[in-house]
């Protein structure tokens, strides 16, 4: 490992999902080539994103969580997916995502103890609320779409089992993720 880490906490999602969420994106892939695709593999919901950190602070961040994470008696969490949405908005697009629904109340408890570990070990606050989402696509330069809302995503639904502390590797090819550490909700 290197002197530092590019990392965030988030919820995988299962094979079946990953898959479902990508063939239903496979219009709007061909529709915008000129988007950066998320690999299949690689789609997740982003809890919190803690940037470029020192590798002496993984730890005392995972101990942190884990603590919080405990005493908060989390248990696995139903989701779903939604409708295809993006940021800032579908006419001036940076970002393209699905929405996710179901337990959110749980998904956004989980994402302030996210919050949390990162205040208490230095990290700032990016001060954006959180909005339940998977990446599907980022534009290089703000994109047009609106004929993304005409499409109906094929819905899926799973339940969250676990949160990981991932690290990032950016190459030219993609992002590599790489676990550090996984909490199972519900219990060890």
């Amino acid at each position: 490992m290197t002197e530092s880490a590019r990392a965030f906490f988030c919820v995988e999602l299962p094979p079946d999902v990953r898959k479902s969420l990508y063939d239903s994106s496979a219009a709007l892939r061909k529709q915008f080539p000129a988007l950066k695709w998320v690999a299949r593999d690689s789609l997740h919901i982003t809890l919190k994103f803690l940037g470029e950190l020192k590798v002496s602070s993984v730890d005392d961040i995972a101990a942190t969580f884990g603590q919080k994470l405990t005493s908060a008696g989390f248990s696995e969490i139903p989701l779903c997916t939604g409708e295809f949405g993006a940021f800032p908005g579908l006419n001036r697009a940076r970002t393209l995502y699905i929405q996710v629904k179901g337990g959110i109340a749980a998904l956004s408890l989980l994402a302030s103890i996210c919050d949390s570990t990162a205040r208490v070990n230095g990290i700032d606050d990016d001060k954006r609320p959180f909005r339940p989402h998977v990446t599907l696509a980022r534009a290089r330069q703000i994109e047009h779409l609106e004929s993304a809302k005409l499409l109906t995503p094929a819905v899926s639904s799973w339940t969250a089992t676990a949160v990981t502390l991932m690290k990032s590797e950016l190459t030219r090819a993609g992002s590599i993720y790489t676990p550090i550490k996984v909490w199972k909700l519900g219990g060890d």
